[in-house]
C-alpha cells in the first residue's frame, strides 16, 4: 500500500484479491463514515493490472519485469507540467510585472528547480528528470535574454560569454529542507 493524505494505492496479487480488497477497504472506511468512489471507466478509483503504469501524485508507478519490482518514476505528463509552470512563472513579462530584477529571477528559478529536484529525488528516472529540468532552466534564461536583447544578439556571443551569462550552465542550489527548498 502507498498512502498520501487521502490518496491510496493498494497492491494485490490477483484481480479477484483486488475486488475483495476493495470491499474490505469500503467496510473499514464505512466504520469511520468515509467512502471511496465507485469503480467505472474514467474514474479516479480503478483496478489496473501490474502491466499498466499507474499515475499517482505526479509519479507513475510501474512494474519492471526485468528487475521484478515496482518503481516510481516522474511521468512525462508531470515533467511537462513542471516545465510549463517554470516557463510561465519566470517569463520576462511576468517578472517585470512583479517588479523582480534579473538577479532575483535567477535566484528564484534556481530555488524552484532545487525544490523540484528535492521532491522527486527518489524517482527511478531522477537523473533524466534532473537533466531535463536543468536544461529547461537554461532555456528559460535564454528566453529572458531574447526578450531583452533579441534572438540575433545571442548568436554573436562566444562560448565563454554564454557561460558567463549562465546560458550554458544553470547550477541550481542543492535541495535544503531547512531553507524550504
Amino acid at each position: 500500500m502507498v498512502r498520501y493524505a487521502d490518496d491510496l494505492v493498494l497492491f494485490f496479487p490477483t484481480k479477484q484479491a483486488a475486488y475483495d480488497g476493495e470491499q474490505q477497504v469500503k467496510s473499514l472506511l464505512k466504520e469511520i463514515q468515509l467512502t471511496i468512489p465507485q469503480i467505472y471507466d474514467g474514474s479516479k478509483t480503478a483496478i489496473v493490472s501490474r502491466a499498466d503504469p499507474l499515475e499517482f501524485l505526479g509519479r507513475e508507478i510501474l512494474f519492471l519485469g526485468s528487475k521484478d519490482r515496482f518503481v516510481a518514476r516522474i511521468s512525462s505528463k508531470q515533467v511537462e507540467k513542471i516545465k510549463t509552470r517554470l516557463s510561465e512563472e519566470y517569463a520576462f513579462a511576468k517578472r517585470i510585472k512583479e517588479e523582480k530584477n534579473f538577479q532575483e529571477t535567477i535566484v528564484d528559478l534556481s530555488k524552484s528547480i532545487a525544490a523540484y529536484l528535492g521532491i522527486y529525488s527518489d524517482a527511478f528516472n531522477y537523473k533524466t528528470f534532473e537533466d531535463e529540468i536543468r536544461g529547461h532552466g537554461r532555456a528559460t534564461i535564454v528566453k529572458i535574454f531574447e526578450s531583452l536583447f533579441g534572438k540575433e544578439a545571442l548568436t554573436t556571443l562566444d562560448k565563454a560569454q554564454r557561460k558567463f551569462l549562465g546560458i550554458g550552465v544553470l547550477d541550481a542550489v542543492e535541495p535544503n529542507p531547512e531553507l524550504n527548498v
